[in-house]
């Protein structure tokens, strides 16, 4: 999530309306919104300026003029820690999910050799 610095003639990126509400929060502070500053408590922890739209009420989160410009870094970071966790979790699951199917078929092949010896042991006295 690239967090733009505030501009006040920024219209609605959702529907274009021009008639924007905004205010400024400090660091750690909830906000009056529901939207992404409430949502998301990353956005928490940086001074940020909420904004919602007054035409369709879509509510979007900038930077204030004065950040610093490592805000964004965090968040570069954050998103490839995620994507990165993903990637491991995803290969983890794949390698359970190979496990169990393994086992599964090893137990298919059990079960079928003791049906085999019962049928050959049962029909050759």
């Amino acid at each position: 999530m690239e967090l733009q610095r505030y501009d006040e003639k920024r219209k609605c990126p959702k529907c274009g309306g021009s008639d924007i509400g905004d205010q400024f929060y400090e660091a750690g502070d909830p906000g009056m919104y529901s939207g992404p500053a409430c949502s998301n408590w990353q956005l928490r922890d940086q001074p940020r300026m909420d904004r919602i739209c007054r035409c369709c009420s879509y509510q979007w989160v900038e930077l204030p003029l004065d950040s610093k410009a490592e805000i964004n870094d965090i968040w570069r970071t954050r998103r490839r820690i995620m994507k990165n966790t993903k990637l491991i979790l995803g290969a983890i699951l794949g390698a359970l999910i190979g496990l169990a199917l393994g086992a599964w078929a090893m137990f298919k092949l059990v079960l079928r050799s003791i049906r085999t010896a019962t049928w050959k042991r049962d029909n050759h006295k």
